[in-house]
């Protein structure tokens, strides 16, 4: 009785009693190959299963296992059968189980799809990024594992304005080359920059608030922010919604001064540091130039925010003491 987890299907004694009744008058020896045999028919000859076989070697005994996978027979059935087409002398050398396998090279979905985009890149322009959606493409397509080129894509071409492509699959099976045609659509993708929590206005974003998502570059508005570097340390300028698209406008750099607060004045005089208290009539960032004005003197002037609540007034004359007594002055 057959122990199987892929069923082989014995095949009935009428469709070969024919062969049987053929070579029934020759009897000769043969021994089983072994244990674990493999065959890439859709039927088990007696060839597949014993050496010296003889005239008998192309009777069929069995039905193979479905494509990539395994039954098993025992011995003794194996060599009852083998018995009715005139092998009588069977030597099983202590095998009591016999298992088959019909093996297969396995193409998915995914190994199609990977083909495809390939084929897509050679033919887009360098760096492009995409992806790609497909007509119906087989689930799994058993391929003949001895084949030198079980899947090739073949006639490719990109048609609508690099929108659309068109091929033919070729699958090398067990019943020769398989070609079907596969239609797709091309979408190119971009990366934008995504928040992760609510932001308020003037909040600094930080290196979790924000990640970078691949949309369709047709969705992408103008403006977005593409690349998460360098955000981190910017701050936003108004209120902003998790998992709001992120754009230019929407991050500068953080105020380090704001108008009406109290800022430390520094004169940078070559060869001498001045410094006097003052009060910031404009905001401004790193690296800005603002107007400040200084309470000991009552006076407007201009200067680069250095630090936080830090500006800097650069003196880039050479130190003549009349330029001296003139920045003291101011100072005072």
């Amino acid at each position: 009785m057959l122990n199987v987890k892929y069923p082989m299907r014995l095949i009935t004694a009428a469709v070969f009693a024919g062969a049987a009744s053929i070579h029934a008058g020759s009897a000769i020896a043969a021994s089983l190959k072994g244990e674990d045999i493999t065959v890439y028919s859709g039927v088990v000859m007696a060839k597949d299963l014993f050496d010296d076989a003889g005239e008998h070697a192309n009777v069929p005994l069995f039905l193979a296992p479905d494509i990539g996978s395994t039954g098993q027979i025992s011995a003794k059935r194996v060599a009852t059968e083998a018995y009715n087409i005139g092998l009588y002398d069977v030597r099983l050398d202590g095998i009591e189980t016999v298992t088959v396998h019909r093996p297969s090279r396995p193409v998915t979905r995914e190994d199609i799809t990977l083909e495809l985009r390939e084929a897509v890149s050679g033919a887009l322009k360098s760096g492009v990024d995409f992806e790609i959606t497909t007509s119906s493409i087989p689930a799994l397509t058993h391929a003949d594992p001895r084949a030198d080129k079980p899947l090739a894509i073949d006639g490719f071409r990109l048609v609508d304005n690099a929108r659309r492509f068109e091929a033919t699959v070729r699958i090398a099976t067990y019943d020769g080359e398989t070609p079907f045609a596969v239609r797709g659509a091309i979408e190119e993708m971009r990366t934008i920059a995504v928040l992760t929590r609510n932001l308020q206005r003037d909040e600094i974003v930080a290196p979790g608030d924000v990640i970078e998502k691949r949309v369709a570059a047709s969705s992408v508005r103008a403006g977005s922010v593409t690349s998460i570097d360098g955000l981190a340390g910017k701050a936003v300028v108004r209120n902003l919604a998790a998992n709001s698209t992120l754009r230019e406008q929407d991050v500068t750099e953080p105020l380090l001064v704001r108008a009406n607060d109290p800022v430390a004045i520094t004169y940078s005089i070559p060869g001498l540091l001045l410094t006097a208290q003052g009060r910031a009539v404009d905001s401004g960032a790193k690296n800005a130039v603002i107007s400040v004005r200084n309470l000991q003197s009552d006076r407007i002037i201009r200067g680069r925010v250095s630090e936080r609540g830090e500006v800097i007034v650069d003196v880039r004359k050479p130190l003549f003491a009349t330029d001296a007594r003139s920045s003291l002055e101011e100072v005072q």
